[in-house]
């Protein structure tokens, strides 16, 4: 069977032809021929969202979900390598595909080389190319106050994220990663993952309680970074996420900053930088940073600031996590961040208190408020391609419709 369809492309509607092929559906990048019935909706890949912590939350929950894609930024990594398997997902793959089987890192090696695009790649939107909380989201709360209860939950929000205790014994260490590996599950949504925090002695998030064992690594010297970076990138990294909050411990000066952005720079890994506190968005920024894994939001940037985030990293909106004053404070720099050009990708911080596994209606609320709608607010969520056989794909009842109604596209 065939039908004309219309289809989102990462960039715009378009026509083409949707085929139901051995009990799937897929889309065809080819005009539909005459006469042929059209769908009765809109085809849209599976949304990316670029930051969660999937040891957070029941990750099976996944399948059934509107994500097709989704970016870990700080956890266990050889954790996250039991969920995925040996990286290939067998149900999003194409037949040729399973009975050719390459390694992930080969995989990697061909679609994922440029996960964060630099401002020199804008000509492409900017956007993650190839990796392309209810009681919470009804009374959120500031971070002061999430913080002063930091030692009642078992993790915390917005600016927790994990401690690894570093006095623990390896054989507790171990004996943590081996019961973690015994749950591994398959999922149809595609996982990419950072692995852990990279951070000063005694950073954010090391004294953070909620953390899986093995979700941080505390960087003294250049050798500490050259194997922390080392072991991020032989588990498959496609980033390196480094923690940089000056209100919770310190934080790396600048020459061993710039030499963990320069080390993983020559693994062909952008950095990724949690920066918090006082000018440590500009800082992170000018020391090589190609993203930052949330909106500023414990500072005004000034319009000149925010002229040269935009034309230097991308930002992960992670908005719906606060409460005030720090939601009005993240929401307006990220508004004129966009007025300005800059790219904001969709992201929700996933883990961080009670969240779905799933698409946030709260977050897609808050990229409103900031300015995405329509088509921008698609490219924040960069779908995936729905050409690629091996795609999630989803249906909306019409090109202008929210994205929360998307629901996958069944025979």
């Amino acid at each position: 069977m065939m039908w004309a369809a219309t289809f989102f492309d990462g960039e715009e509607w378009r026509d083409g032809t949707l085929v139901e092929h051995d009990g799937r559906m897929l889309v065809r990048d080819e005009p539909p021929a005459p006469g042929l019935p059209r769908l009765d909706g809109a085809v849209i890949g599976g949304f990316t969202d670029h930051h969660v912590h999937l040891q957070l939350v029941d990750a099976s929950l996944l399948d059934g979900s509107r994500l097709g894609r989704v970016v870990d930024l700080g956890a266990n990594p050889a954790v996250l390598r039991s969920y995925v398997g040996d990286g290939r997902f067998d149900s999003l793959r194409s037949l040729n595909d399973r009975e050719d089987p390459r390694s992930l890192s080969e995989e990697r090696s061909d679609e994922t080389k440029r996960p964060f695009p630099t401002t020199s790649d804008r000509g492409h939107d900017a956007r993650f190319d190839s990796l392309r909380s209810l009681n919470d989201r009804e009374s959120p709360r500031s971070l002061s106050e999430e913080r002063s209860d930091e030692t009642k939950r078992p993790f915390h929000t917005t600016t927790a994220h994990g401690r690894f205790d570093s006095l623990r014994s390896l054989n507790d260490r171990e004996a943590a990663r081996s019961d973690e590996r015994k749950r591994p599950f398959r999922t149809s949504t595609v996982v990419e993952y950072a692995g852990a925090f990279l951070t000063p002695v005694g950073g954010y998030p090391s004294d953070r309680s909620w953390a899986p064992a093995g979700s941080v690594r505390e960087i003294a010297t250049t050798a500490d970074a050259a194997s922390a970076v080392a072991e991020m990138a032989d588990a498959g990294a496609p980033c390196i996420k480094v923690a940089s909050n000056s209100t919770a411990g310190p934080v790396f000066d600048d020459d061993l900053f710039r030499m963990i952005v320069e080390l993983a720079g020559r693994r062909g890994l952008p950095v990724v930088a949690h920066a918090e506190g006082a000018g440590e968005a500009q800082r992170a920024a000018r020391l090589g940073a190609t993203a930052l894994a949330h909106t500023p939001f414990t500072e005004h940037l000034t319009d000149e600031e925010i002229a040269e985030q935009a034309a230097s990293v991308s930002w992960i909106s992670t908005l719906a996590i606060h409460g005030d004053p720090e939601r009005t404070t993240a929401i307006d720099n990220a508004r004129r961040f966009v007025a300005a050009g800059g790219t904001l990708h969709y992201g929700t911080d996933m883990g961080n208190g009670p969240s779905p596994v799933d698409l946030n209606a709260a977050e897609l609320s808050a990229l409103r408020e900031a300015g995405l709608d329509g088509i921008p607010l698609l490219r924040a969520l960069a779908p995936a391609d729905p050409r690629d056989p091996a795609s999630l794909l989803l249906l909306l009842s019409r090109e202008t419709s929210d994205p929360f109604d998307a629901r996958p596209l069944k025979v």
